[in-house]
């Protein structure tokens, strides 16, 4: 054969592949309307909802952070109130200004933006352990305890994620910086750790990207989602007709859950006008080295919903149009 017909048979199979691989990503993904089974707007006659900004499941049980309050409630599968945890204030065992919280091993884990320090206690008996002096940054989006260390998302850095070591204090800067093309800031981003010990990051707002570390901080994959039809339409939109004549960013990826190996992402887009068009979550498998967007969930559509969690095939979500926390099934 000779080195022409070798040259054109690869520039074909080269061009089939990239023709496949376009194919896929643009093909529409399943969507799953969902329907509310119960919703609770207060526990007990006297604990209101104000601004809840995240929800967690462990040991069928859901943790809730009221940003109003500052304070951490339990509820059950069932919607049933429990109790409440830590205690707010200015003292060294309070929290003062939650901004976000994790659980893990029996812990919780709750970022102080007032002491600019993560304050663990026990989940069992709301136990003060220790506190973890942190560099100036302030965070309200996912965070992570994986080992020893805390991962955070420090945007003002060039280096954006931030690896904190519990027993020595040691501080490590990765990750990939990105800035608008019109903006001189980067975006927040929502840190998760799995269960192949990696490191998923989801980019909050404007550029709606997934990256996949692995726990040494090595980039193993990232993501663009702006090829998928629930982006395509609101970024152009957005990017073309209210960013231009507004100083504020939209977020697009609100929340995040890792449930075994897929990845449950909370959409929000907005129109012309501002307001929120819709609400999605985008399901995804994860792998050693791949993620991959499998289905979509749609909320109720007049809702606004700010914080959501998974736990044995149900969902809960926060919506602040209602004031009130949702149950759906789901059934894929």
């Amino acid at each position: 054969m000779s080195l022409m017909l070798k040259l054109r048979l690869l520039s074909a199979c080269s061009l089939i592949v990239f023709i496949s691989s376009c194919a896929r990503r643009n093909e529409d993904l399943k969507m799953i309307e969902l329907t509310m089974n119960s919703s609770v707007d207060s526990f007990q006659d006297s604990i209101f909802f104000s601004r809840i900004e995240d929800i967690e499941f462990s040991d069928d049980e859901f943790y809730y952070l009221d940003g109003k309050t500052g304070l951490i409630g339990i509820f059950s599968y069932d919607l049933i109130f429990k109790r409440l945890m830590q205690t707010v204030g200015p003292g060294p065992e309070e929290v003062n200004a939650a901004g976000n919280f994790t659980l893990s091993n029996g812990s919780i884990y709750i970022f102080d933006n007032g002491s600019g320090s993560v304050k663990e206690y026990t989940t069992q008996d709301s136990r003060f352990n220790q506190a973890y002096k942190l560099p100036a940054i302030g965070i309200s989006t996912d965070f992570s305890v994986f080992g020893n260390s805390l991962y955070i998302s420090d945007f003002r850095s060039e280096k954006p994620l931030l690896s904190y070591s519990m027993d020595n204090g040691e501080l490590k800067r990765f990750g990939l910086g990105r800035k608008w093309s019109n903006k001189s800031f980067d975006v927040e981003r929502h840190i998760l750790s799995d269960i192949n010990d990696n490191l998923i990051v989801a980019y909050q707002s404007d550029s709606p990207t997934i990256e996949l570390y692995s726990k040494t901080g090595q980039l193993m994959q990232s993501l663009d989602l702006s090829y998928l039809e629930i982006f395509k339409n609101s970024l152009v939109k957005y990017k073309e007709q209210v960013l231009p004549q507004r100083n504020t960013s939209m977020i697009i990826i609100r929340d995040v859950q890792l449930v075994g190996d897929n990845l449950y992402a909370l959409i929000t887009s907005h129109n012309v006008e501002g307001n929120v068009s819709f609400n999605k979550i985008l399901k995804c498998s994860i792998s050693d080295s791949e993620i991959k967007p499998i289905l979509i969930y749609q909320l109720n559509l007049t809702g606004y919903y700010l914080s959501f969690s998974v736990g044995k095939n149900k969902l809960v979500a926060f919506n602040y149009s209602t004031q009130s926390i949702e149950q759906f099934s789901l059934n894929n």
